[in-house]
This record gives C-alpha cells, structure tokens and sequence, in this order.
C-alpha cells in the first residue's frame, strides 16, 4: 500500500482482504540512487483472481 498524506485511495486494500482472492505474488526491492542520501523500498504486488468492484461487498 502506498501512502500518500491526503490521499483517500482505499482499493488495494480492498483488493488485499477480496473474498475470492486466492493467489498474491509479491517482489521487494530496496535501492538508492547516485546523487540521492536516501534509501528507497518498492513492495509490489499482484492479485487473482480480479475483483474489487466499487459498491460490491468484500466478502
């Protein structure tokens, strides 16, 4: 999940807890750029089967 301050954005969420969600794959990566003092981490991830329809309930 990605936060962003203002940002109201609930679907991978929503994605993550689908009932009939039955297969995630995940990756990870950690890195830092040339000119940059900071540190990134990415966590990536993908969901089947498809789901997550506004106003359909979760479960």
């Amino acid at each position: 999940l990605i936060y962003r301050k203002n940002i109201t954005k609930v679907g991978d969420y929503t994605q993550m807890v689908y009932g009939n969600t039955r297969k995630i794959g995940c990756g990870q990566i950690f890195y830092k750029q040339p000119n940059d003092s900071y540190e990134k981490y990415y966590l990536v991830c993908n969901y089947g089967p498809g789901g997550n329809i506004p106003g359909a309930p979760v479960y």
